[in-house]
């Protein structure tokens, strides 16, 4: 472009170098409005990033990446609303709120990074606390619930040990021993 301009210059009228200005200053903008995305995208900004490669798309809709890089902006966005969410659900002791969420990152992302160990703290909390209701269950000889209970718990993590109560797998064998010897006459 600046050296169409130049000849330009120094050449008025030149229909040649005219025409190619004019063709070039478009493409010039469409890199450029490229540029800006990627710069964007690279900072984290989703929205500069979407409305600069819209513009871009608007200007030519088979720019060379232009459509997938909005899809993949769309998605990281996704994911990082997504990661706050589970941030938060996690500060307010939410376990099973957190898993969910993780589960709808893995749809969008299956090896998504967990930086701050989220799922693994959400996933142990959970789990002990679905021991300790199984506990109370089988104090209350309420089998079925106690051993639906730790089925879910093993769900989450089939090695999973209570603190003070030990293996869910132990746990569970007695809650069937109990639930058994009740239904005895």
């Amino acid at each position: 472009v600046t050296l169409f301009e130049q000849v330009e210059a120094v050449q008025r009228g030149y229909e040649e170098a005219a025409e190619r200005l004019a063709e070039a200053r478009p493409l010039a903008r469409q890199v450029e409005l490229f540029r800006l995305a990627g710069e964007a995208r690279a900072a984290g900004d989703w929205d500069a990033a979407t409305s600069h490669l819209q513009a871009l798309v608007e200007l030519n809709p088979d720019y060379p990446d232009a459509a997938r890089q909005l899809a993949e902006i769309d998605r990281e966005h996704k994911l990082a609303d997504l990661y706050e969410e589970a941030r938060l659900l996690h500060g307010l002791g939410q376990w099973q709120a957190v898993l969910r969420v993780f589960v709808r990152m893995t749809t969008l992302q299956p090896n998504y990074p967990d930086p701050d160990g989220l799922r693994a703290a959400a996933r142990s909390r959970h789990c002990e606390a679905l021991c300790s209701q199984a506990v109370a269950f089988m104090g209350e000889g309420r089998w079925n619930e106690a051993v639906q209970a730790l089925r879910s718990a093993l769900q989450q993590d089939p090695a999973y040990r209570h603190p003070v109560h030990g293996p869910a797998a132990d746990l569970l064998t007695a809650a069937l021993r109990g639930k058994e010897q009740s239904s005895l006459p």
